[in-house]
């Protein structure tokens, strides 16, 4: 889906001549997970997106950077290498060079009951292609989230699982991409929101994620919140950063009580640390009607 541009400032006079814009990639070499920054300053062009990795991002104004921003994914699969980014604007276009990094993630062997028939259970109510589309929706809304998120337990946090760790169940019955961390959090702790945002879903008894709460933070950025044993929200509902969303549980395809957290840029899973740390772009405080 084609994204809108946010920032409807700093652009080009109509008329004005195309020329290369001053646009640099925060970082020139990322792992799969990560999220690739662009940063463009100084005067831009009006339908400036930044497209490549099966995405197209619009960009936002970020007052504390003075410039225009845009996010991309780097999405769990891809394979190390070179990939080229392309700014593209009516009738013109600027290429970015990025570098893929090889896969860092460790391997883990989980044991848990039950698992193929929850696995069809998932499937034959569509819970794939449900949370498919609570990924993939509201790409062009603006950000609302703002500077770093927090992590969503009352304690510091304890990984239990790290982000993008290769996962064989059982005696490898399915293995897959762990796509979250998971946090060390005992039967009925309070669960909160990482972010300012508006509950995209709100749902019991799920096979695989259980009692899930997904919350939309805007620009296509989605948080997770799965295994719950309690909601307190539901859909459509604004929360902000902090506010409780549930108490932690064992619901759906789990171990054991804790919470499995998630963040999904344009549909792409993403590492939460970065976000927890400030690393990834921070979005504006405020931004043009």
């Amino acid at each position: 889906m084609r994204a809108a541009v946010l920032a409807l400032c700093l652009v080009w006079p109509l008329g004005a001549r195309a020329t290369e814009l001053d646009a640099r990639l925060e970082s020139n070499l990322l792992p799969p997970g990560s999220v690739a920054v662009c940063r463009v300053r100084g005067l831009a062009p009006q339908g400036l997106v930044l497209a490549g990795l099966h995405q197209e991002a619009g960009f936002y104004f970020s007052p504390a950077d003075q410039c225009l921003v845009a996010l991309l994914a780097v999405p769990l699969d891809t394979r190390p290498g070179p990939r080229s980014l392309t700014l593209a604007w009516p009738g013109h276009s600027q290429a970015l060079a990025l570098n893929v990094g090889p896969d860092p993630y460790p391997r883990r062997r989980i044991r848990v009951e039950g698992l193929q028939r929850r696995l069809e259970h998932a499937e034959t109510r569509g819970e794939a292609g449900l949370m498919k589309e609570a990924f993939d929706s509201d790409l062009d809304s603006p950000p609302l989230w703002h500077g770093r998120m927090a992590w969503p337990i009352t304690f510091t946090p304890t990984v239990t699982s790290p982000y993008g760790a290769a996962r064989v169940y059982n005696r490898g019955e399915a293995g897959w991409r762990h796509q979250g961390v998971d946090l060390r959090a005992p039967d009925g702790s309070t669960i909160l929101a990482a972010a300012d945002g508006v509950v995209l879903l709100a749902r019991h008894h799920l096979a695989l994620s259980g009692n899930t709460v997904l919350l939309d933070h805007g620009y296509g950025l989605v948080s997770a919140y799965f295994h719950l044993s309690r909601l307190a929200v539901s859909p459509g509902q604004k929360v902000a950063k902090g506010q409780v969303l549930g108490l932690s549980g064992h619901s759906g395809l789990s171990a054991g009580p804790h919470l499995h957290f998630e963040l999904r840029l344009r549909g792409y899973s993403v590492s939460p640390t970065p976000w927890m740390q400030g690393q990834a772009a921070d979005p504006p405080a405020a931004y043009p009607n």
